[in-house]
């Protein structure tokens, strides 16, 4: 629902107009509609009356039954009429639940019928990633960058500070992590300098943990040939799969007198050599403001545009980014932000909706939503109507009356879109379309 925050008051409002609109009888619709019901309820009331008259109106035959069976029975279709529009609305709004038991599904090896925890493949692969276990005191905690699955909301693959450098001749570029022990080289790295100059590696004696406490899967250690700028250094590195080329741990800048000037943006090493660092990714969530003062009419929904605010140090990434409404604009004014997939850019389009009886008018600078980015997109796999459905008889007739002045391919096509569209129409007066 693009408007989760709708207050009751609208819902009622809509619910009340999408049944007026239902009814198949053009006179009961007018007669209700000119009666200006207050809500959903009084709607139901007024079309029962209106049927029941219509149906005495047309009946010929004089009634046998009483004038007290007639009362007590529209007494009862009003009664059913009502808990079948009350169950309705709790379907409608209220979430099915579930009494039956799930089934118990491990979420490694997907496989029902055991958890995580008992998975046979789970644990064979852990003992399998273990090349050597020490004892605990030993247990490194090398990198605080975690890969994880493609999600709504997941961490930036390039998210950091980068120094650029060359290992064995290849350009790589280092993720500049304080927070880990050891350096480490991706495999994806290791593989290009593996072409151009032959390494052996050596086994790695030690438990390798990510910032998740998972453990990484080490190829080796070997002794690489590190120039960054006009340094040129010989250090060991661990070849592990990791997300990002490279990591440049705490090993590295212990050993190299490294200082992280991160208001200027460099690397100073052996206390008196600069490196440039680069500020890859989006940091976090950024502020929307509206771009341009702009009046929005009443009971309206329009589309403006959005300036998303960012340091003049970053740069935006064009990436998908989720738009969402912020709740401070949301409680002190009487409209909705619109939540909406956009891409990110210094400009962004922003849906606004008016629910009050009066203009609104959103002025420059206003914060109005937060633009978080988005490193998945899943697309829900929604089942397309068949065509070949036959017309209802009231739709048939429908196309028949209208269809006085349309040549053949006017009819074909005018049927071909009932039929597409048939679902949206009411079957009986119990149906909402």
């Amino acid at each position: 629902m693009a408007f989760p925050t709708a207050p009751v008051e609208l819902k009622e409002t809509l619910a009340t107009d999408q049944f007026i609109n239902a009814l198949t009888e053009s006179d009961i619709r007018i007669r209700i509609k000119q009666a200006h019901p207050k809500d959903l309820n009084e709607a139901i009331r007024l079309a029962v009356e209106l049927d029941a008259y219509n149906k005495a109106e047309k009946q010929s035959a004089v009634r046998i039954a009483s004038k007290e069976q007639t009362l007590d029975q529209f007494r009862d279709l009003l009664s059913d009429l009502s808990k079948k529009v009350d169950s309705l609305q709790k379907k409608q709004y209220t979430p099915k639940r579930e009494n039956k038991p799930q089934q118990r599904t491990c979420y490694y090896c997907k496989k029902p019928g055991h958890f995580k925890r008992n998975c046979i493949k789970y644990k064979r692969d852990k003992e399998r990633n273990k090349e050597s276990i020490t004892p605990k005191n030993d247990k490194t905690k090398p990198v605080s960058h975690v890969t994880s699955d493609a999600s709504v909301g997941s961490i930036n693959k390039e998210t950091g500070i980068f120094v650029s450098a060359e290992v064995e001749g290849i350009k790589v570029r280092f993720l500049v992590d304080t927070g880990a022990s050891l350096s480490l080289l991706s495999s994806e790295s290791f593989n290009k300098v593996q072409t151009a100059s032959a390494q052996n590696l050596s086994q790695v004696n030690q438990r390798i943990l990510d910032a998740g406490g998972k453990a990484l899967v080490s190829k080796g250690k070997g002794l690489f040939n590190v120039s960054i700028g006009t340094i040129q250094n010989t250090f060991d590195m661990v070849v592990a799969d990791i997300s990002v080329e490279g990591i440049l741990g705490m090993d590295f800048l212990l050993k190299n007198d490294c200082v992280v000037d991160i208001k200027n943006k460099q690397l100073t090493m052996q206390r008196d050599k600069t490196i440039p660092l680069e500020f890859l990714g989006s940091f976090g969530c950024y502020r929307v403001v509206c771009s341009d003062t702009t009046s929005i009419p009443p009971q309206s929904e329009m589309i403006i545009k959005g300036k998303v605010c960012t340091d003049n140090s970053q740069t935006l990434l064009q990436q998908d980014s989720l738009l969402e409404p912020s709740e401070s604009y949301v409680k002190k004014n009487d409209t909705l932000v619109g939540r909406s997939l956009v891409t990110a850019q210094e400009q962004v389009p922003v849906r606004i909706l008016n629910l009050s009886d009066e203009p609104k008018t959103v002025f420059k600078g206003t914060y109005i939503a937060d633009l978080n980015p988005v490193y998945s997109v899943i697309h829900s796999n929604v089942s397309t109507r068949t065509s070949n459905l036959e017309l209802t008889k009231d739709l048939e007739n429908l196309l028949q009356r209208s269809s006085t002045d349309l040549d053949s391919g006017q009819m074909v096509a005018a049927r071909q879109f009932l039929k597409e569209y048939q679902h949206l129409f009411a079957k009986d007066n119990m149906d909402l379309g």
